[in-house]
């Protein structure tokens, strides 16, 4: 009995990781399953989408607290732990905006949803290459401390500067990531995250494109003109602030 109670509360949690696993291993097959425009296809991705952002946050947090530290950093509203996954998980969905001026596509915006909701499969498997570098810095070094002559040195280093928002105090597990990434001893943590960020993008390439029928490249080409254009607003709201 105790069995059969774990199995039937278990089976949906193991189906959302199936879905999740298919549309990484099996991106076409994934996107040739979607039905574009059916109102019951939509709720499902939909239900996909939120169930895959929250996945993220709980993984977050369970390994924000075996670290000991928040999720975000002191300076950020706490608001933004539980709100950052879902901005993470927008980034896809931002692609229509490039996509659609460029008339590349004839879907709504909606109708696009249905395939992109599905990158938040291989982003799932994304999660542990993240958050590698804040594991394995407080695990080999231990957590920084503010008068460690190494995080001085690098502080004091050109490009460093979105590590200023951390000082004193690196007690967050973003703080942790972006220390980890560049800390001479564990920057190969960095490295290997960047090297699987562009592995897992190849699976959602192909998906939205088995699924819309849009080509890789003009996929590319709205990713990178997204990716610039926060930059940018990230860059000029710095400057502001600075």
């Amino acid at each position: 009995m105790f069995m059969s109670f774990f199995a039937d509360k278990s089976r949906p949690v193991l189906g959302v990781l199936g879905t999740a696993w298919e549309a990484t291993v099996h991106p076409v097959r994934t996107g040739k399953s979607i039905v574009i425009g059916s109102r019951e296809d939509f709720d499902q991705r939909m239900s996909f989408w939120v169930k895959m952002a929250g996945a993220q946050l709980v993984i977050q947090t369970l390994v924000a607290a075996s670290l000991g530290v928040s999720v975000m950093p002191s300076s950020f509203d706490a608001f933004w732990q539980f709100v950052q996954p879902f901005v993470a998980a927008i980034l896809f969905l931002l692609l229509y905006i490039p996509i659609r001026l460029f008339r590349w596509t004839k879907l709504k915006f909606a109708e696009y949803f249905q395939a992109a909701a599905m990158s938040m499969g291989p982003a799932l498997f994304q999660v542990p290459f993240t958050l590698l570098p804040s594991i394995v810095l407080v695990t080999q070094l231990g957590k920084p401390s503010a008068d460690d002559p190494l995080l001085q040195t690098i502080l004091a280093q050109p490009g460093s500067e979105p590590l200023a928002y951390c000082a004193p105090n690196f007690d967050s597990l973003l703080c942790l990531n972006m220390l980890g990434a560049v800390v001479p001893e564990t920057a190969w943590t960095g490295s290997l995250n960047m090297i699987m960020s562009f592995v897992l993008i190849v699976p959602i390439l192909l998906l939205i494109r088995a699924a819309t029928g849009i080509a890789i490249w003009k996929q590319v080409v709205s990713f990178v003109i997204v990716v610039v254009a926060i930059t940018a607003g990230l860059f000029a709201y710095q400057l502001r602030g600075a």
